[in-house]
This record gives C-alpha cells, sequence and structure tokens, in this order.
C-alpha cells in the first residue's frame, strides 16, 4: 500500500489532556491511517509521525485531526532522508499497521517522550525493588553493547513476583524505559494470554503482557509439542513480550528450552516490606500535599496490602477530607478504616485462586484492566451474560466481579450483591412485576444484581407477566447502566435464545463469558480441596482411582452435567463410605471404589444417561 508521511509537533499538554489526547488517537487510528508518537528532543514539543494511504482525502484528513487535536493543527511532509531514527522507525511501524492493526487482547495506547536517564531516575525514586532496579540499568547496558557490536536481541522479560504485587507498574516502567531507548515504536501495550500473543499477527515493536494461568500447566504439558510450538512462535516476532510467574511456576516453565528461549531474562521481584510501604504512603500522600501520622499507620493491617491498593484508598481519604467541613490535611488509620476489611486478600486474588475458569479470569481481568486504565465511563455500560452449565463458578465469579469492580472504583457499593430469578422479579397479580422488579433493581444500585436462569422471564408466551419485568429490566438497565452491573446466567443454549427473542437486551449486554465445563483434572482439584477444607488426607492411589473415575464421567457427560456439584457429591459419599471403614480421615482407593459401587455414581460413569434421553425423545 502506497502511503504519504507527515510530521506533526505540538506543545506539550497537560497531563489530563494528554489522556485525553490519547484516547482520541486511539479512535483516529485505523486501517488507512495511523498516527505515531515519536520522541521530540525539545521538552516542551511532542511529535507525530502521521501516515496514511493515498487514496485519503485531503479534507477528510484535516477536519479528522482537528476532531483529535481539538483544533487545526498543520502537517509538513516527512523526508526520510533526513529524519530522526526514531522517526523512521514509526514510519516502518506505521506501513505494518496499515496492513495488520487488529490485536487480540485489551489494547492500550501509552505516551512517553522521557529519555533513558529520565526512566531510570524515575525507577531509581521507586521505594523498594532493588532488583528490579539493577535489571533496568543492566538492560541498558545490554541494550548499548548490542547496538555496537550489531547483534541480534531478545528483550523479553518474565516477572517472578514474590507475593501479590500489581505487576502493571513494573509493566509500564519497562514500557516507558524500552520508548526511551527506541526498541519499541508502537505506541499500544496488549494486555492477554498466551493464546492471544500467538494468534496476533501484527509483527510490530510493541509491548505484549502475558496474562497466563501457568499453574495450569503440569509437568507433562510443560513438554507438550504444541506448548514448545507456542514459545518457538513469539520467539521470531519483533514484539516484546513481558509476563509474569511466581517462583514455583518460573521453575517449571525453566525446565523447557523453547520458555528460556523466550524469557533468557528474568526479574526476581521481592514483596514490598512493611517499611518501605510506610515511606511509599508518606510519599503518595505528600503528593496530594497532605502528611501521613506514620506512628498512628505503621501497626495498621493497610501495610499488608498492594501498592495499587493503598494508592486507591488514599485518593479516596483525600478526597473525603476535602469534602468535610474540617479539613485537617493528616491522613491517620481511621480514614482507612473502611476498607480494612479487604486490605489483606483481593476479589482479584481470589477469582485467581478458583480451580480452572482460565477463559473467565483472563476475560475478567482485561475488562478490569480496560476499566482500571479508562475509568468507568469508557464504556456505555457494564452488563453482562454469564453462559454455562450448573456448578461453574458462575455465581462465585458474579461475587467477585462486584468486589473487583469496587475495588478500583467502578461501583460505590463493592459488598452489595442481590440475587434474583423468575419469581424474585415476576408478580402473581396483574400490574404487580413492574413495581416488583422496579424495587429489586433499587435495591441493587451501586452494586451487582444477579438474576440466575434469566432465560426463564421470557417463555415465548405473549401474555406472560415475565414480558413486563424484561420490559422494566431493559429499561432500567440503560437508564441506570452506571449506577449498577446487571448479570444475568444460565445455560449457554437457552440464554442465546432470550437474547434472540428480546434484542433489547441485546442490545444493553456489554460483555458475553461462557463458563466451559470442567475437566477430569479439575473435578480432581476441586475434590483435593474440598479434602484439605474437610481436614481430610487421600493417597496417591485414591487420587488415581478418583481421577479415572471423573474421566469416565466428563467422557459420560449429558446436558444436565452439575460440574463441581457433582465433586462435592463424590466427595460425600466418600467420605460417607470411609466412616463406615474407620475413625481417621484418611480416604483410600477402597473408599472410592466402594462410592462408585452405587448405582448413582456407577450411572455417571457409564453412557446410560445419554441413552435414556435418546430414548425419551424417540419415545
Amino acid at each position: 500500500m502506497y502511503t504519504k508521511n507527515y510530521l506533526i509537533e505540538i506543545e506539550k499538554p497537560s497531563a489530563e489532556d494528554m489522556d485525553i489526547l490519547l484516547s482520541r488517537i486511539d479512535d483516529f487510528n485505523d486501517s488507512v491511517c495511523f498516527l505515531l508518537p515519536c520522541i521530540n528532543k525539545d521538552r516542551e514539543k511532542i511529535s507525530f509521525v502521521l501516515m496514511r494511504s493515498k487514496n485519503q482525502k485531503e479534507s477528510h484528513i484535516k477536519k479528522n485531526l482537528t476532531d483529535v487535536f481539538g483544533r487545526a493543527v498543520s502537517y509538513t511532509p516527512l523526508d526520510l532522508n533526513t529524519a530522526t531514527d526514531g522517526q523512521r522507525k514509526a514510519v516502518q511501524t506505521g506501513k505494518r499497521l496499515l496492513v495488520n492493526s487488529y490485536y487480540h487482547g485489551c489494547r492500550y495506547i501509552r505516551f512517553t517522550n522521557k529519555n533513558a536517564d529520565e526512566c531510570l531516575r524515575e525507577i531509581g525514586d521507586m521505594v523498594g525493588f532493588d532488583s528490579f532496579k539493577a535489571a533496568c540499568k543492566q538492560i541498558c547496558m545490554y541494550h548499548g553493547n548490542a547496538k555496537k557490536l550489531n547483534k541480534r536481541t531478545n528483550y523479553n522479560i518474565m516477572l517472578v513476583l514474590d507475593g501479590k504485587l500489581d505487576f502493571d507498574i513494573f509493566v509500564e516502567h519497562i514500557y516507558d524505559l524500552y520508548v526511551s531507548l527506541g526498541i519499541i515504536t508502537n505506541p499500544y501495550i496488549i494486555y492477554g494470554d498466551l493464546d492471544d500473543a500467538c494468534r496476533n499477527d501484527s509483527n510490530t515493536a510493541y509491548l505484549f503482557s502475558i496474562e497466563e494461568n501457568w499453574q495450569s500447566y503440569d509437568a507433562e504439558h510443560l513438554v507438550d509439542i504444541d506448548l514448545n510450538k507456542r514459545f518457538m512462535k513469539l520467539c521470531k516476532r519483533d514484539t516484546v513480550y513481558v509476563a509474569v510467574c511466581d517462583k514455583k511456576q518460573y521453575e517449571k516453565l525453566a525446565q523447557t528450552d523453547s520458555f528460556l528461549r523466550l524469557f533468557p531474562q528474568s526479574i526476581k521481584i521481592d514483596e514490598i516490606s512493611r517499611v518501605e510501604m510506610l515511606a511509599f504512603m508518606k510519599r503518595e500522600v505528600s503528593s496530594y500535599g497532605f502528611t501521613l501520622d506514620e506512628k498512628n499507620i505503621e501497626n495498621s493491617d493497610l501495610l499488608d496490602s498492594g501498592l495499587e491498593y493503598i494508592k486507591t484508598q488514599i485518593s479516596i481519604a483525600v478526597k473525603g477530607k476535602l469534602a468535610s467541613k474540617r479539613c485537617v490535611t493528616t491522613l491517620t488509620a481511621s480514614d482507612f478504616e473502611v476498607q480494612k476489611k479487604f486490605a489483606k486478600k483481593s476479589a482479584f486474588d481470589e477469582l485467581e485462586a478458583l480451580i480452572g475458569l482460565a477463559g473467565v479470569k483472563n476475560c475478567v481481568r482485561e475488562i478490569s484492566t480496560f476499566l482500571k486504565n479508562r475509568g468507568k465511563d469508557a464504556l456505555p455500560c457494564l452488563h453482562m451474560v454469564f453462559r454455562g452449565n450448573p456448578g461453574t463458578g458462575k455465581t462465585t465469579v458474579a461475587r467477585l466481579i462486584g468486589r473487583i469492580f469496587g475495588e478500583i472504583g467502578v461501583l460505590k457499593k463493592s459488598d452489595l450483591f442481590v440475587e434474583a430469578d423468575r419469581n424474585g422479579l415476576v408478580s402473581k397479580y396483574l400490574g404487580g412485576t413492574a413495581a416488583q422488579t422496579a424495587a429489586i433493581i433499587e435495591k441493587a444500585r451501586g452494586g451487582v444484581l444477579f438474576i440466575d436462569e434469566a432465560y426463564a422471564l421470557n417463555n415465548g408466551e405473549r401474555y406472560d407477566y415475565g414480558n413486563e419485568a424484561i420490559a422494566t429490566l431493559v429499561k432500567r438497565m440503560e437508564d441506570y447502566r452506571q449506577d449498577f452491573v446487571c448479570i444475568m446466567a444460565g445455560y449457554t443454549k437457552e440464554m442465546n435464545d432470550m437474547l434472540h427473542m428480546n434484542p433489547g437486551f441485546r442490545e444493553r449486554v456489554q460483555f458475553y463469558i461462557d463458563f466451559p465445563d470442567y475437566s477430569a483434572a479439575e473435578l480432581t482439584e476441586i475434590f483435593s480441596a474440598l479434602c484439605k477444607a474437610e481436614r481430610y488426607s487421600m493417597s496417591g492411589k485414591a487420587k488415581t482411582r478418583i481421577n479415572e473415575y471423573f474421566t469416565k464421567i466428563v467422557i459420560n457427560k449429558d446436558e444436565n452435567f452439575a460440574n463441581g456439584r457433582i465433586a462435592r457429591k463424590v466427595f460425600e459419599r466418600i467420605r460417607l463410605k470411609q466412616a463406615l471403614r474407620t475413625r481417621s480421615n484418611n480416604i483410600t482407593a477402597a473408599d472410592a471404589e466402594a462410592a462408585f459401587a452405587e448405582n448413582d455414581l456407577a450411572a455417571l460413569c457409564s453412557n446410560e444417561n445419554a441413552k435414556r434421553t435418546i430414548g425419551f425423545g424417540a419415545g
């Protein structure tokens, strides 16, 4: 595709105006026209390379640029012979983006005009994280030497985190440093899992943050040829990959040669100490012009929280002080008391701890990352549909989403979770349904309204009271779209049918999240978790035997497969058999065999259910 290249220079805007400008640039960039930022030596100005296809009309370009910058801007032809290295790299990136600019994952545009020394200075000013600071200096030395010797380079990084740190902080510092060194020329950070990374065909120098559930890979999977192929595929890209795992996961992953080729550089980041966290709080509070009562804070549970959580709570506390009649500019532990109950374990941690659901976790993570970076007003609404069989964790995830959205400031009442179904929304009396549904929604404002088996509201009958509930719900979902999150859940087919019959629902739902059935390995893991919670031990042979039974159940499952509920049913039955044998809490293979000898559990392991369903349909 033939392109024209131009240079735009403007005065450096404020931080707030820059956020607005970046958002507009993100909307402006498409398959025929791109604005790409590049380093400007004049610190009071910022530069952009404008690339457009030859057939774009001049008047159309000028109008769009006016919309982006809020005023008419001049742009001059860019001569590649006299262009800077950064400008030439921006043009090369733009040409690739004009061919393919689609990304799998959550896209986030970022701008920096800092040089490498400024980036290292900011990293050095971080409280704690000495190993990360040292690694960044080493990266600069590596880059300089490789450039002098014209050697092939690999800038991918695996962050090995000790504890529950918010790794977005490190990703953004790495991005800024790499832009200053000319390693990254594409202004986007993409967040996604390993599959998203492999599916992206845009081979440009951008940063892809891999958020993968490495825990789902066991020792056998790590030598799986498919996983090796994915690692090797990424090794051939110009894209910079940053990933995160814990120490145990890294030790397991490092056994694979292809993984080490993709991530030759790992940075172990220790959890920040309470003393360092207190220093961080003091610095953050001072940026608002406030002071911190250190002696009052130093024994607070708040110091056991994450950096991003503390930054959010300081912002809330400062706003509270400024809104009070007596504005005292000193913050004490009591100013954070409301949030203490969530300080030790975040909803994100609890979501990650759930067994399986890798796709669900990635989807929630992408949504949350987008909202955290752009704010709740960046999306028209947050209503969702959960599709899947019973026992797949839909209610549990819905509760956690409410808390996650509360922690990032999207919902006012993170602990407000209202459950409803057809019986709760539909009145027995004519004319009462609209008021009853409206009352339930009003009760959920500020939090989450969870409607289980939502498809039951639409039974296909014209004069059913459920239609009145739907009409009220659809209207409130639009009117109060920023005040609450409505999550409707049910079987996949039934939910799809309901959405097809009621286009009003589909128009007001922003996200569709599918909950897959659990695998045999995941059911075994759920069984093991139940054993641990109830203080039971299990022999290795017992675990192998139970996994074999779950494998048969999964192979022969029908449309009524109960997922996690089956794991609990099996646990309760085996525990009963074990209690008849001994007073100890040790489960053996014989206990499992005794439980599965009973007709109902034995039937789950065969295709009897499927045969009965077919016979019933034929009759």
